[in-house]
């Protein structure tokens, strides 16, 4: 299933990934050794001032074998590597370092060779930079965050990370000139970094932040000014004091001060500031966190329907297991454009759970905004939703979660799993790209109204999607769009609309009957061809879909009325044997 995950990944068109490593983070140190035996680590290479070009691909992986045919790293290990190194020119700018990493773990010597049927060929012929492959055990997938096939980071030698891409020799090496020259080893040059894991958010009117930074000198660096700026303007400075060795990196902790961030959600940065530090240009740092308040949770409705380059500014990304992404998904390569619920192509928010780790303890929330609906009468969630189900005991869940306390903990307000959540009544074995479930038609769709009134109560509500595929390796590909967060309850809808939101499952049914697209108070009334009420149900407090016992009935039709809020649907079901 990982090679399946990672190939799905590579040909898809994508505009927001939560996957790879930040550019702007300190990368993580590794020892790794080559196939011919070479150990290779990282800081030291960054400390004799190389800068290191990483790809990390994968035998089976076509647009990896693709980039590795235009020879761009071999060429460009040739051109700037280690003096005297194999394959290196005399003339060697020499201060490059460039390592292939083979990063499917399963993948064999042979593949790497070109034998077998999990590589696109000879991985290993003419090559001559270190060749690493990957074995079970390592954590270097995890530590790097790898998220797809290739891969390809530059390191700078002050330790700092960009995902340069498929480049050519000439376009990688000149993206090198935005690594900040080396000071001189006696002289002080203290470097700013994005902290990873960067956190997504943080909430109320005190925060206390987390910073990395790197001590690029020789000399322990023992005390420093870390400036928190908000769009420019300091708004905390704290003296901190430590020790720090040369060559090291160094973590601080600012203690809590209160913020005033006004409606904005993002816009911090960090600057450190050290005694005779020579290159200043270095640092600073804009942060990829924002803080949620009462002062920015959206009060009146607004919606979501991802067709924009990125996520609104008010929503954000919590991806708790490293082995999972989430993107907006606009179709492209081997896959087909996503069909939106109202038929036409449209861009649509994937939560990708074809390789979750599977169980709750790494839930993927693929979306967090926060609201302060209290002088509104009703808090109602609604989203579109497309799932299939790999196989028949897939148990996929879709949830609806809220938090009161900055996410310390979240509370489900609504989920669906399993055949529930098969909108699509097909199945997705997903044994390769082909058979990834993408809706293609407006039926895969379900609408969900979820009332949030039980919660509206809080002035920082964060309300999220979260997905979790229940067995690992089990799960398939699930597709959010048309999110809206508004007062809109059911007494505010059409009847038709009502009647659209709502659905009955599955159709015939020999024992029991599941309504979904409820929210609140709902009464659910089993009606016969000759107008005899058969049953009169009253469900409050609705979480998740209403279970209606029809075993009792004699085999035929029927019809099932559902009144909700002053609004009525009706749905035609078949009492099987």
């Amino acid at each position: 299933m990982k090679k399946l995950l990672l190939s799905l990944l590579a040909l898809v068109t994508f505009n927001v990934a939560n996957a790879q490593l930040p550019d702007g983070v300190i990368a993580p140190d590794f020892t790794l050794t080559d196939i011919n035996g070479n150990p290779h680590n990282l800081y030291n290479y960054l400390a004799a001032g190389k800068r290191v070009y990483i790809d990390v691909s994968a035998t089976w992986c076509g647009p990896c074998w693709n980039f590795h045919n235009t020879h761009a790293l071999d060429d460009l290990w040739a051109q700037h590597g280690p003096t005297g190194a194999p394959g290196v020119n005399a003339g060697t700018t020499n201060d490059c370092i460039v390592i292939f990493i083979e990063g499917d773990v399963s993948t064999t010597n042979a593949e790497l060779n070109g034998i077998g049927a999990g590589t696109q060929g000879n991985w290993v012929a003419g090559v001559q930079h270190p060749i690493i492959d990957i074995q079970n055990g390592s954590t270097f997938n995890a530590d790097y965050n790898i998220g797809y096939f290739p891969t390809i980071y530059m390191i700078c030698p002050d330790k700092i990370i960009t995902e340069v891409g498929q480049l050519s020799a000439a376009a990688l090496y000149s993206a090198g000139s935005t690594c900040p020259a080396a000071a001189a080893n006696a002289s002080v040059d203290v470097v700013a970094a994005v902290p990873y894991p960067d956190p997504a958010y943080m909430c109320g009117t005190a925060i206390a932040p987390t910073f990395k930074f790197v001590n690029y000198s020789t000399s322990p660096l023992t005390a420093a000014t870390i400036n928190v700026k908000y769009n420019g303007t300091t708004v905390n400075s704290y003296p901190w004091t430590g020790n720090v060795a040369g060559n090291a990196v160094g973590t601080a902790t600012i203690p809590s001060f209160a913020h005033n961030n006004g409606t904005g959600y993002n816009g911090y940065s960090y600057e450190i500031v050290a005694a005779g530090d020579v290159n200043a240009a270095n640092n600073s740092k804009n942060l990829n966190w924002k803080v949620f308040s009462a002062g920015n949770a959206k009060t009146t409705d607004y919606s979501d329907d991802f067709t924009a380059a990125n996520l609104a500014a008010n929503w954000t990304m919590v991806n708790q297991d490293a082995q999972d992404f989430i993107f907006l998904f606009a179709g492209g390569g081997q896959l087909p454009m996503v069909t939106g619920p109202f038929g036409t192509n449209s861009q649509a928010l994937l939560v990708n759970l074809l390789d979750h780790a599977g169980g709750a303890a790494k839930p993927l929330t693929a979306i967090v905004s926060n609201v302060n609906f209290t002088a509104k009468p009703y808090l109602t969630f609604d989203f579109d939703c497309a799932h299939a189900n790999k196989s028949a005991t897939t148990n996929d869940k879709c949830e609806v979660v809220v938090s009161t306390d900055c996410g310390a903990n979240w509370t489900s307000a609504w989920s669906l799993e399993g055949a529930a959540l098969n909108d699509d009544q097909a199945l997705y074995p997903a044994t390769n790209a082909a058979t990834v479930f993408v809706p293609n038609a407006a039926s895969d769709w379900s609408h969900y109204s979820v009332s949030l009134d039980s919660y509206k109560s809080n002035s920082n509500l964060l309300v999220g999607i979260r997905g979790t595929a229940k067995v690992a390796g089990q799960g398939n590909a699930m597709f959010i769009d048309n999110v809206k967060i508004s007062s809109l309850t059911p007494a505010g809808l059409t009847d038709n609309q009502f009647n659209e939101i709502v659905s009955v499952y599955p159709n015939p049914s020999s024992d029991r009957l599941f309504v979904k697209g409820l929210a609140s108070n709902a009464t659910v009334q089993v009606i016969d061809m000759l107008g005899n009420i058969m049953s009169n149900n009253a469900y409050n407090n609705i979480n998740g879909d209403v279970e209606v016992n029809i075993s009792s009935l004699a085999k035929g039709s029927y019809i099932i009325k559902i009144s909700q809020e002053g609004k009525f649907a009706a749905k035609s079901f078949i009492k099987a044997d």
